[in-house]
């Protein structure tokens, strides 16, 4: 449970203190996730304190956390693939998905996600090797997850500021300086945005916004930007869209703004190959409509 408290501990305690989890936990596992954890998955007792409530050892709290857990990744993991398939089989992947890859995805699975066909199988029925079929699958799963995060940026870029999680005095703020939504604060620069706040919360506000939005992948931008566009419009292979984020390059105009050698020296583990594909998809977004509507 050591790595969960990290990462995913707020998913995971909302699910197991939601009616949700009543069919997939049992009663003493409900338990103690209520007694360990609040609604805001801030950890209200210690191992020690709910072995006393409930007469067992820490040791074995432990154990039944760590089985929760367990049960709520499965769960979600189930659900995914759910959605997966439901995906790659509507007129919406039909339009993404290769006809081979749709293929692939409907012999493998039922329409609740769950395997109803090895990859070895399906690979018989196709003609090609059990790894073959493998890599068909993972690349279907890969365009699934890019246009859902696609759809993400989107959806944030019009979310209202009240929607953040931010201070009341930093709502107030931003309201009195007529900014409405996370697209008007994703035009704007760190610097813009402390001038644009009123005296004398502009710098805080804008450290606290510029927190926020980092957590959310949409931090301000360092120089003035008038209009940015995110990197994640542009589709890049996972190898080239995480070597930009390391890289610190948040949109297409930072990108636009630095020559090639100058991207090839700044960004590690970014190669030739890499530089083309971002120029080509550069191109194609100037060019066309976004790339997953």
């Amino acid at each position: 449970m050591r790595q969960s408290e990290g990462r995913d501990i707020n998913e995971f305690v909302r699910w197991a203190l939601s009616e949700a989890s009543g069919a997939v936990l049992d009663a003493r596992e409900s338990r103690v996730i209520a007694l360990r954890y609040d609604s805001s998955a801030r950890a209200q007792r210690t191992l020690g304190e709910v072995g006393l409530v409930l007469g067992i050892s820490p040791q074995r709290v432990r154990q039944i956390q760590a089985t929760a857990h367990h049960r709520f990744q499965t769960c979600h993991r189930e659900r995914r693939m759910a959605e997966f398939v439901r995906w790659a089989v509507s007129p919406e992947g039909g339009r993404i998905l290769k006809p081979r890859e749709s293929h692939v995805i409907a012999l493998r699975y039922d329409s609740s996600g769950r395997a109803q066909q090895t990859l070895a199988a399906v690979g018989r029925v196709l003609g090609v090797s059990r790894e073959r079929v493998r890599q068909i699958e993972a690349k279907a799963y890969d365009k699934l997850r890019k246009c859902r995060e696609q759809e993400r940026v989107i959806e944030l870029l019009q979310m209202k500021v009240t929607a953040l999680s931010l201070t009341p005095p930093a709502k107030r703020a931003l309201r009195r300086a007529g900014i409405a939504d996370l697209r008007t604060l994703g035009s704007m620069s760190h610097e813009e945005l402390v001038m644009r706040l009123p005296y004398p919360l502009g710098r805080r506000v804008a450290d606290e916004v510029g927190r926020t939005l980092e957590g959310l992948g949409l931090p301000l931008a360092k120089g003035a930007i008038s209009d940015r566009t995110p990197i994640e419009l542009l589709a890049l292979p996972q190898r080239a869209y995480g070597a930009l984020k390391r890289g610190r390059y948040w949109s297409v105009e930072e990108l636009e703004g630095v020559s090639d050698a100058e991207l090839l020296a700044r960004v590690p583990q970014f190669g030739v190959k890499s530089l083309e594909v971002v120029r080509h998809s550069i191109a194609r977004l100037r060019r066309d409509s976004l790339p997953c509507r």
